[in-house]
């Protein structure tokens, strides 16, 4: 009996171990099978804060996200946007902190730096912010015009290393010329700028609003046309004085000089060009013949420089690229040692880029200017019916917009500066009305 007893007792445990074993493994694959959910459930709470970002729903972005991390807090993805949202919705202290979590984990990852530079950014310490977007650049590998572009709009924002923010910044134009030269143009970016502008302003209606910077841009590259022309003409006179031709290391010596004047005929070829459409819209066709002769007169073909024109697409690209790059140059130019226009002239040829250390305020006044006319051009367009001829979706175009209304109180802002260094209070009264009016303030901006 005892015998029988203890073999049932064993067969009994061996029994509870029996089932005990499936059970542990179930409650694994369960486990398993649940986490597996909340990752996906976490996919899908990202996807749905994004579109919620993209309709301006910050808070409810932000809610959605919080969710997602909870889920999945291994997703690096989730927790580095939630991180940027945090910074957006003034929460900067919580993003920073995802940030050094991140960062815990990949110490070296530029996307980290990168975030916790934009937490900084909007809690408005522009020290650390510029210091954790060097670290988030390779050392080992030559600047793109947008890191470049990227230092230059830090350093300026820091107050630090306001010289080398000049170099940058135009070394970042430099690239974006180049680029485009590669294609065949030579016209500079405030120009394209105008010629986009002017371009859209076609297909939105308001021809009237382009032709005001047109008119203005026109009458100073003629004015630019004439005086290159005579430099040009005394100085070739000057050599031939005593011999019948140039010798090749004039020609040499005079071809900068022979290719600034192409460009400006260019520049200003394409804005009569793009003028005399548009005079020819608002009826005035004895103003946009007199237009097209002074095109063929430049010893260009009319239809030839209108074929060269960019699509509605390109024209948007354009204005986008401009209301940037101008936005940061006119930025750096307004924190540089400012001097006289006279004075500006002079340093015109000194060594070493010496003209590029100091600026004033009408140098930094006309890129903000412009950069404004672009990022208000863009809105029009984005507002219209000119989209619809783009390969641009519902969403894209939703997201442009909102960036764009950010951009140009950003871009008030910093003219806002510019007007105060020089104590124009009344313009950066102006300025500020026009910041409250899109619904932002100072602190919401950065």
């Amino acid at each position: 009996m005892e015998t029988k007893a203890l073999f049932t007792r064993r067969r009994n445990q061996n029994s509870d171990r029996f089932w005990v074993c499936p059970l542990g493994i179930l409650l694994a694959i369960a486990s398993l099978f649940l986490s597996g959910c909340d990752a996906e459930s976490a996919k899908w709470d990202l996807a749905k804060a994004r579109n919620l970002y993209e309709a301006s729903d910050l808070s409810g972005a932000v809610e959605l996200l919080e969710s997602a991390h909870q889920k999945a807090p291994e997703n690096n993805v989730i927790k580095l946007e939630l991180a940027k949202r945090y910074a957006e919705n003034g929460q900067c202290q919580l993003g920073i902190g995802l940030c050094n979590d991140y960062l815990a984990e990949h110490p070296d990852d530029f996307k980290g730096f990168r975030a916790r530079s934009d937490c900084f950014l909007f809690w408005g310490k522009f020290d650390e912010a510029l210091a954790d977007y060097k670290r988030s650049l390779s050392e080992y590998s030559s600047r793109d015009y947008m890191q470049l572009n990227g230092l230059a709009y830090y350093r300026g924002l820091a107050d630090k290393d306001i010289d080398k923010a000049t170099l940058e910044i135009e070394a970042a134009i430099e690239l974006i010329e180049v680029a485009v030269k590669g294609k065949g143009v030579r016209i500079p970016l405030p120009i394209r700028t105008v010629v986009a502008a002017g371009l859209v302003s076609r297909r939105i209606g308001q021809q009237e609003l382009a032709l005001e910077s047109l008119d203005q841009r026109i009458d100073q590259y003629e004015q630019k046309l004439f005086s290159t022309n005579e430099v040009l003409k005394t100085r070739v006179t000057g050599l031939l004085r005593y011999q019948d031709k140039l010798s090749k290391k004039e020609e040499q010596g005079l071809l900068p000089l022979r290719i600034s004047l192409q460009q400006q005929k260019e520049s200003l070829a394409a804005m009569l060009a793009i003028r005399a459409l548009i005079l020819e819209d608002l009826g005035q066709t004895e103003k946009a013949d007199q237009d097209r002769w002074a095109v063929k007169e430049l010893d260009f073909d009319f239809e030839q420089v209108c074929n060269r024109f960019p699509s509605d697409l390109n024209c948007l690209r354009a204005l986008a690229t401009a209301s940037q790059f101008l936005d940061t140059r006119g930025f750096v130019l307004g924190r540089q040692k400012w001097t006289t226009e006279a004075d500006l002239e002079s340093l015109l040829g000194s060594p070493a880029g010496a003209h590029l250390l100091y600026s004033n305020y009408k140098a930094a006044l006309a890129d903000m200017d412009l950069a404004l006319m672009a990022a208000h051009f863009e809105q029009l367009c984005l507002e219209g019916s000119l989209c619809n001829s783009t390969e641009l979706s519902a969403e894209m175009v939703q997201q442009w917009k909102k960036d764009n209304k950010h951009k140009r109180a950003v871009l008030l802002h910093h003219r806002k500066e510019i007007h105060l260094r020089e104590g124009n209070k009344a313009a950066a009264a102006l300025d500020q009305k026009s910041i409250d009016e899109l619904g932002f303030d100072d602190s919401s901006l950065f």
